[in-house]
């Protein structure tokens, strides 16, 4: 079951709990004496089952629509490039979807009983059925359009499967990363990429494969355009990569440069890639006080990440300043002939 799917069966829960509460106090300040309060809480918990089992079914039921992208014919890939249009497409699709679409099931709900007319009946009859001491029943009747409510809401397709966070959140770095690098001219190729969920199959010992699935998590590779190479032989990518930070309740944007070396490519020595690695720290501790440099020493590669400090102000989000500023940092790494 989906994240937003397991927060909106809770999100029933408490509906649930709430009507309970409320028909309990109808009956208390009814004074209906000839009213079991007892039985009421047995038939008031069943419903409660009920609603909560029809929810999580419904919510395995409604397998809503998520954004897609075309699979390429005979290809593997986790990460598939996409133009600023389609990025631009997709956070604009994501963020406002005006049309509401349900599963058949959903269409004969929303038509028949999630509307004010069924809601005035349901009201009218319940004031009958209790000024004749039927008071049992008017509360069962009292919970049929709630819980169509709820179930329609369950039953909607036009709304994602998982809540995007990281990818619109993500859309103005990006923008303001190839601002930056145009105004500055700057020798950088940029491909964006977004992940794509990945998937066993159901066959035993299979690969996995790759569907046509968004994930909310997007990143930025570079490359040169002026060069023989794109990139240096030995690196296996060079890429702005990005994280979401909780703060104060509030999402912020944070962006970090990632360099991964592979070691048997290496044309320089470890001193010689140890001394450029200094260097380099050096360079951005002398122009650069809210950035930082870490070198993560695998088996088989160097990981160089440059990242806001944490000394800095605000250490959680990467502003505009810094944005900038790791451009200038990736390029300097570029230029670098120690660090390949």
């Amino acid at each position: 079951m989906s994240q937003n799917s397991v927060s909106s069966t809770f999100e029933v829960f408490a509906l649930y709990a709430a009507s309970i509460l409320i028909e309990s106090c109808i009956l208390i300040f009814m004074d209906e004496r000839e009213t079991d309060v007892g039985d009421f809480t047995g038939i008031a918990l069943i419903v409660f089952g009920i609603g909560a089992f029809l929810a999580i079914y419904a919510s395995w039921y409604a397998e809503p629509n998520a954004e897609k992208l075309p699979m390429p014919a005979g290809e593997d890939m986790r990460w598939r490039s996409v133009t600023d249009a389609q990025l631009s497409d997709f956070v604009s699709q994501n963020e406002s979807k005006a049309e509401v679409q349900y599963t058949e099931m959903g269409k004969v709900i929303d038509t028949y009983f999630v509307n004010l007319p069924v809601v005035v009946v349901v009201l009218i009859i319940c004031i009958v059925l209790i000024a004749y001491g039927y008071i049992l029943p008017a509360i069962l009747i009292f919970n049929i359009p709630l819980f169509a409510c709820i179930l329609a809401k369950f039953l909607r397709v036009d709304q994602p499967s998982f809540k995007y966070v990281k990818i619109p959140l993500m859309k103005d770095q990006i923008d303001s990363l190839e601002m930056f690098i145009k105004r500055n001219e700057i020798d950088f190729q940029l491909d964006i990429q977004i992940c794509i969920q990945e998937t066993n199959v159901a066959e035993k010992n299979a690969l996995p494969v790759l569907e046509p699935f968004i994930d909310d998590d997007i990143r930025v590779m570079v490359s040169q355009t002026q060069q023989e190479n794109t990139r240096p032989l030995s690196w296996l990518c060079a890429m702005f990569s990005f994280a979401v930070n909780n703060y104060k309740e509030d999402k912020k944007p944070y962006t970090y440069f990632v360099v991964v070396i592979d070691k048997s490519k290496m044309k320089s020595s470890e001193t010689t890639f140890m001394n450029g690695y200094r260097e380099l720290e050096r360079k951005i501790e002398n122009n650069f006080d809210d950035l930082m440099s870490e070198l993560k020493n695998e088996t088989d590669n160097y990981v160089i990440v440059v990242r806001k400090s944490e000394l800095a102000f605000a250490p959680y989000v990467t502003n505009e300043v810094q944005l900038e500023r790791l451009v200038y940092v990736a390029k300097e790494i570029f230029s670098m002939e120690s660090l390949r």
